[in-house]
């Protein structure tokens, strides 16, 4: 195990890559506030060391769910000789915020309070952390997750008390299809508008090649089934299979739709087969 949460490689990566990315960017000007939320708290510990040190007129602010505020109970994280967690954290609770604030304060994470390099820490409602991330995707085009969204939604809480003319800075660390299970996409139908369906029809090619080639890749597969062992190599069987049931869930999806496009009529259920987000 790499273990992430106490692995001092974790925040050194941070110090020699992140950190000195952002103080290059942002030489000769002002960056009067950092935010940024902690999972392991490898991006925390690795960049705060080095902007108090460097730029030591930075403020840095840690968000953490409304629902686990961990970090501002105050309350110590009891841990095992290696640092490990010996118990959950009292004040937690589960949160919409996958990737961010385990059950435990991390080491690395405690080790970043210790060093009391963070100015201030925000409580994120999930809610804020959804609709910011959204609202980064449909009014900005930047497709990031529920934690991306937690982050925004802190820099925007600064920002409304910040001075004129502050130049913030704001982590986002994760990528929106993480989430396709997730309550990010919980409003989102599996069925394609209207506008969607028009965009749909209008892709060249569209559904009919698409079946087209999942028939000919069945096609393939068949074939080299029915050879002789000396013929071809070895092809699991199960892969025919799958091609099958592709093709033909394609098949179905075009006929029950009338349309000759790919993905009309109905999404892809991604979502209902994603796995967990690792953010």
């Amino acid at each position: 195990m790499t273990r992430q949460f106490e692995n001092e490689a974790n925040p050194d990566i941070h110090t020699r890559t992140t950190a000195r990315e952002i103080l290059d960017d942002f030489a000769g000007e002002r960056l009067d506030y950092w935010v940024t939320g902690y999972g392991t708290g490898g991006t925390l510990k690795g960049v705060a060391r080095v902007l108090a040190k460097e730029r030591p007129e930075t403020k840095i602010v840690v968000c953490e769910p409304e629902d686990a505020q961990l970090l501002a109970s105050g309350i110590e994280q009891s841990r095992n000789a290696d640092g490990t967690p010996a118990a959950p954290h009292p004040t937690f609770k589960p949160h919409p915020m996958q990737g961010w604030t385990p059950d435990f304060i991390p080491k690395i994470t405690g080790d970043a309070v210790d060093m009391k390099v963070i100015d201030s820490v925000l409580a994120i409602p999930g809610p804020d952390a959804i609709r910011c991330s959204k609202e980064l995707a449909t009014k900005e085009g930047i497709f990031v997750g529920i934690t991306s969204g937690a982050t925004f939604a802190g820099a925007l809480k600064v920002a409304a008390t910040a001075e004129k003319g502050a130049n913030i800075l704001c982590m986002l660390p994760d990528t929106g299809e993480r989430y396709l299970s997730t309550p990010l996409f919980a409003d989102v139908s599996a069925d394609m508008s209207e506008a969607e369906l028009e965009i749909s029809r209008s892709t060249p090619g569209g559904a009919t090649q698409g079946l087209r080639n999942e028939r000919r890749a069945l096609s393939t597969v068949a074939s080299l089934l029915a050879l002789p062992s000396a013929s071809a190599p070895p092809v699991p069987r199960f892969a025919a299979t799958r091609c099958a049931a592709a093709s033909a869930a394609r098949a179905q999806m075009i006929s029950s739709s009338g349309s000759s496009n790919s993905r009309s009529g109905t999404r892809q259920k991604e979502r209902s087969i994603m796995a967990p987000p690792f953010a």
